[in-house]
């Protein structure tokens, strides 16, 4: 009885610093996902700034909100409200770049956790290959191992919102 308890606790300790090892060793998680859309750069970029339409493609967002400065100008602040599983989780956002058709640069602070990411437009002709690398840091030593084990499910989502993304911008006319 004894040896089997040693032997479930030896386990479970194991478990637990395995689990916090992991965000140890990779404390910045990166990813980076693109997509090809059948439009100009100029008709991505105008959908993808275009705030009032994110809530049509960013999983789970509900609202932005201006905190500072005026849109696609570097320095300014949103407010980014998402709701997740009946959970409200705020993120705030401080543009870094702007190039015009081609680089949006963003830093994100939640309570959760925070990093850098840039949007990239590549003009193709009548196409455009759009970009999305970001790299995320959680706030503590548990969420930064949650990240790690959640990679895929991050990357599946930041997918996804690109496909949303792209679906949105091929809708577009003209």
């Amino acid at each position: 009885m004894r040896k089997a308890l040693k032997f479930v606790l030896g386990l479970l300790l194991a478990l637990v610093l395995a689990f916090f090892g992991a965000g140890l060793v990779m404390p910045t998680l990166a990813i980076e996902s693109s997509v090809e859309v059948e439009k100009p750069v100029e008709t991505a970029w105008r959908v993808f700034m275009d705030g009032e339409r994110a809530v049509e493609w960013m999983s789970g967002l509900q609202r932005m909100e201006i905190i500072a400065g005026e849109p696609a100008m570097v320095g300014s602040q949103f407010k980014l409200v998402f709701v997740e599983n009946g959970e409200e989780m705020v993120v705030e956002e401080m543009v870094t770049t702007v190039r015009k058709h081609e680089e949006y640069g963003f830093t994100i602070d939640s309570a959760t956790a925070s990093g850098d990411a840039v949007v990239r437009f590549e003009d193709l002709g009548m196409r455009t290959r759009i970009t999305l690398a970001s790299e995320m840091q959680g706030s503590n030593p548990l969420m930064q191992s949650m990240m790690v084990i959640a990679q895929g499910f991050i990357r599946d989502r930041q997918r996804a919102d690109l496909e949303r993304l792209k679906r949105l911008i091929e809708a577009e006319q003209g």
